[in-house]
């Protein structure tokens, strides 16, 4: 008797990644605007995460006062306090490096698109010019 097992997962791309590995000069703009929209609500997300997890720990904190536990309590809530601003201040630098990286990637594509554009251009006026520099001296 043979059994198997197969097991699902299922990944989500950050609005970041899925910016960087899709490529598309059409939709370069409103693919720009799209990931940085898509990682401000991230971005709310892990902080409203954060936020909850700080009513939680506050409650603790209000548990341990309320059975007269004071020096305990204001030491915990010390504690917490001090993590829950580190864990805030690595979320902001996070999502401003985030932010930073897809405004870079984006300034490069536009440029690139934008002068690859117009070597193009005057790649193909340099032919025709030099053709018809040929063509008169014959």
């Amino acid at each position: 008797m043979t059994t198997s097992t197969t097991t699902t997962t299922t990944t989500t791309e950050s609005p970041l990644s899925e910016y960087l590995n899709n490529v598309k000069k059409e939709v370069e703009h409103s693919s720009f605007h799209s990931a940085l929209l898509k990682l401000e609500v991230e971005q709310r997300k892990r902080m409203g995460k954060v936020m909850e997890d700080w009513e939680e720990l506050e409650t603790k904190y209000q548990r341990m006062r309320n059975r007269g536990d004071l020096k305990a309590a204001n030491d915990y809530k010390q504690t917490v306090a001090k993590r829950f601003q580190d864990t805030v201040q690595a979320l902001e630098i996070e999502a401003l490096a985030e932010k930073r990286q897809l405004i870079q990637v984006h300034r490069m594509r536009v440029f690139h698109f934008y002068y690859k554009n117009i070597l193009c251009a005057t790649w193909k006026g340099y032919e025709y010019y030099t053709l018809s520099q040929k063509n008169r001296d014959t």
